[in-house]
């Protein structure tokens, strides 16, 4: 892979990472946010080793556009899962919530967009092909690692930016 390349994955990652760590003001927010993209984005370079898909300036450029778009799922997972734990106080009951709710909501978010990009795979052009599948599995494995390993994490590390957000609410001060 060029320098240029690595530069616009590495530059794509860090401006998300910055984005959620000023959101939520929290750097293990902008963490946990990025963990499940970065999953998707390894998953999607062995993907593209087992298919002998050349990593090129397209790899790069669709790789970028999966962060982008899978970033998503994650933001999405933690608000409402933060909002469920303040609401619920209970870690277990706010995540089967959550994944009963927005877990749901994300699910039909990844068909849609998977759907919508493997619709390129019936091009007659192959960068379009390659687009609609390199974003499809990424789409894929960011949709799986938002709903198996971000929730694991969250529940296991229980970051302040979670799980204590809504003590400021609660207490009587």
């Amino acid at each position: 892979m060029a320098a240029h390349d690595f530069n616009a994955i590495a530059l794509t990652v860090v401006a998300i990472f910055l984005a959620a760590w000023l959101m939520m003001r929290s750097f293990a927010a902008g963490v946990f946010v990025m963990t499940p993209v970065l999953a998707a984005v390894i998953l999607n370079f062995a993907f593209m080793g087992l298919t002998g898909t050349t990593i090129g300036w397209g790899s790069s450029m669709f790789t970028s556009i999966a962060i982008c778009i899978g970033v998503d799922y994650a933001i999405h997972l933690i608000y409402k899962y933060r909002s469920d734990f303040n609401r619920l106080g209970d870690a277990q009951e706010a995540l089967v919530h959550t994944l009963a709710t927005t877990g749901k909501t994300i699910l039909f978010n990844a068909v849609v967009v998977i759907a919508g990009f493997m619709v390129l795979t019936a091009s007659a052009m192959p960068p379009n092909q390659e687009m609609g599948m390199l974003v499809s599995a990424a789409m894929f494995s960011s949709f799986i690692a938002t709903i198996t390993v971000l929730p694991a994490l969250l529940l296991a590390a229980r970051p302040k930016f979670v799980f204590n957000s809504g003590e400021q609410q609660r207490s009587p001060e």
